[in-house]
């Protein structure tokens, strides 16, 4: 049970950090007059596709987990 509960809150972190990543990204693409963010959004949008699948592939593992 304890391992469940850490794989939640592990899934928990990755998953906001998740969207708080996406949400900078959208923030900056509105805000793209700057020259900075053409340095800066396509490095975030790796990461934001990078936390994506690190993110299916936890949840996977939780599903996987999960099941008794």
């Amino acid at each position: 049970m304890e391992t469940v509960l850490l794989v939640e809150k592990v899934f928990f972190v990755i998953f906001f950090t998740t969207l708080i990543v996406i949400l900078v990204a959208l923030i900056i693409q509105l805000n793209h007059s700057a020259k900075i963010t053409k340095l800066v959004v396509p490095t975030i949008s790796r990461m934001g596709l990078i936390g994506a699948a690190v993110f299916l592939a936890g949840s996977i593992i939780i599903v996987l987990l999960a099941k008794p």
